[in-house]
This record gives C-alpha cells, sequence and structure tokens, in this order.
C-alpha cells in the first residue's frame, strides 16, 4: 500500500515544474502493488426458468441488490444485467453502492445511471466512466428504479412496467431512502467483473 500513490504524486510534481495550473485538470488514479487477479466481486445466481421479476412506475426509488463482503481492494471494470421487458416511458435505473452502515450514502463520486428504452429483451454493460475502486468493506450493491414519466392515470401506470428474468439467490430490497433492508431469496442476476488487488 506504500506505492499507492506514488504515481499521482509524482506526475503533479512534474506538472508543477511545467505549469502549476495544468495540475488540477489530471485525474487521480490509484495503483496498487502486490498481486492482482481478474475476478467476479458478484455473480447471478441460478436462473428461474420463465421466471420474472416487475417494477412500474408507482416504484421509483426502491432498490434490490446484494449485500457483498468486500476482503481486498477490488477495480469495478463492468457491471452486467438483463431486462426481459420494459413498457415504461423515460425509464432511468442507477446503480448504486452503499456501505451497509450509511445506507442512505453512495460511495460513487458519480452516479453509474442507465437509459432503458422501450422494447423487448435488453443486455446492460455498464463500464464505469472513471476508476472505481471498492475499499475492503461490507457494502450494499443495488438496482434503483430512479426516474420515469408517470402517467396521471393510476391504471394506465400500473399497465406499465419493466420485467427483469429472476435468479435464485439471497438478495435484499428497501422500497426507498431511509428505509431497512429486506432479505428475499432471488434476485435481478447483476454480475460484477473486475481486479482484485492483494
Amino acid at each position: 500500500m506504500k506505492g499507492t500513490f506514488i504515481i499521482v504524486l509524482l506526475l503533479c510534481i512534474f506538472t508543477d515544474t511545467i505549469a502549476q495550473e495544468r495540475c488540477d485538470t489530471l485525474n487521480s488514479v490509484t495503483i496498487y502493488s502486490g498481486k492482482k487477479k481478474h475476478k467476479r466481486l458478484l455473480g447471478k445466481g441460478t436462473r428461474f426458468p420463465g421466471g420474472v421479476t416487475q417494477w412500474t412506475p408507482d416504484k421509483v426509488g426502491a432498490e434490490v441488490g446484494s449485500v457483498i463482503n468486500v476482503r481486498h481492494p477490488f477495480e469495478v471494470e463492468e457491471i452486467q444485467f438483463s431486462t426481459q421487458l420494459n413498457s415504461i416511458d423515460s425509464l432511468k435505473l442507477k446503480v448504486e453502492i452503499r456501505c451497509t452502515e450509511k445506507l442512505d450514502s453512495s460511495i460513487l463520486e458519480k452516479p453509474i445511471e442507465i437509459d432503458v428504452p422501450k422494447g423487448e429483451k435488453q443486455k446492460f454493460r455498464i463500464v464505469p466512466e472513471k476508476q472505481l475502486i471498492i475499499e475492503p468493506g461490507v457494502y450494499f450493491f443495488a438496482v434503483q428504479l430512479a426516474n420515469c414519466r408517470q402517467s396521471k392515470d393510476t391504471d394506465e401506470m400500473q399497465k406499465e412496467c419493466i420485467l427483469f428474468p429472476l435468479y435464485f439467490k439471497a438478495s435484499y430490497i428497501r422500497s426507498g431512502k431511509g428505509e431497512e433492508l429486506e432479505k428475499i431469496p432471488v434476485n435481478l442476476g447483476v454480475k460484477v467483473k473486475g481486479i482484485e488487488y492483494r
């Protein structure tokens, strides 16, 4: 861990000798010395044949996800999940990573948002725009129904939905900010891959 920030420090010192103001424009990058291994941080579980779970527009703010014990620093390279059907207009999902001790605070500097167009089966592969390293700890890794266009007609709104394939794997749900996590036996099939540093 001693060499973690050496490269960033050297870049700033070098840039400072050329032009002081340019150091502020560099993006910081964390470098870990030691072994690294490509690994899956979160797996889907076993597919429930024909099973789906449904969200409707009135569920804005609801979250479904897994509690993960991260034992070593982990750099997230890719997040994957899929949908079976979406009939909700202007639907936006959000990936959130929250420390279980502070469930209402995201560890992300910039939200990871996904626009979901109307349509049948879709696969989503999200690559973080900036380096995303999760330090050791226990986290709630969730997908949230962030926003959508809601109809004033309640009956019409109940007809709109997003369907996710269902997987056998314990997960947690909560209806919104400030709510407690509730354990359930199934999940949405989110997969997280990246590099583990030791």
